[in-house]
Formats: C-alpha cells, sequence, structure tokens
C-alpha cells in the first residue's frame, strides 16, 4: 500500500511539473511516417489533396540534436479541408510531420 501511495505522490509531482512546463516551451517527441517520397505521397494522394504552397523547413531531431532541412510541401483538398505537411530531405526521404482537416483559407478577419 506504501508503494501504492508513493507512486501516486511521484505522479502528481510530475503532472505538476508537466502541466508548469506547458506554460512555456513546450518540446515535443513525436513518430512520423518516413520514407520514399512515392510512399508518403500515398497520403494527400488517398485524400484527392492537390499542392497548395512549397517552402523550406527545418526540423530538430531529438536523436542527435542536430537540425534537418527540407523542402515542404503542403497539400490541401480545398473541397473536404483535409491537408497534409510533408517534408523531403536531399537524400529523398520524405516525412509527413502533419495531416489534418477543418483547412480554411485565410480571409483577413
Amino acid at each position: 500500500m506504501l508503494k501504492l501511495i508513493l507512486a501516486f505522490i511521484v505522479g502528481l509531482t510530475f503532472v505538476s511539473f508537466v502541466n508548469a512546463q506547458q506554460q512555456e516551451n513546450k518540446l515535443f517527441f513525436t513518430t512520423q511516417f518516413c520514407g520514399p517520397w512515392e510512399d508518403v505521397m500515398s497520403t494527400p494522394k488517398s485524400y484527392d489533396e492537390t499542392l497548395l504552397f512549397t517552402g523550406t523547413g527545418r526540423q530538430l531531431s531529438s536523436q542527435d540534436q542536430e537540425w534537418y532541412q527540407g523542402g515542404m510541401f503542403f497539400f490541401v483538398n480545398q473541397n473536404t479541408g483535409s491537408y497534409s505537411i510533408i517534408i523531403v530531405y536531399g537524400d529523398g526521404i520524405a516525412c509527413m510531420t502533419q495531416p489534418g482537416n477543418n483547412f480554411q483559407p485565410y480571409s483577413g478577419n
């Protein structure tokens, strides 16, 4: 029983620490679908998304703390509101950084 109480107290302390951290900077360790460009493109294709714009993006690797730069591609289906943000690196590997929905063009309001 004492172990259970101690685990509960430690858990509350951790939750309090996490909540305090959330008010400041956020740090995410994520898993992304990565692979050859053709494989990653299966998601935008399956949702009938088309390329809306491109850019250059960077991501920080949690493995080696290095920044990796690549081409960013934003695909959207303007009828359904689904979208996909994909980054492609120089070695041909692409990563789905964010699939989403409820895309709406900015109207200035």
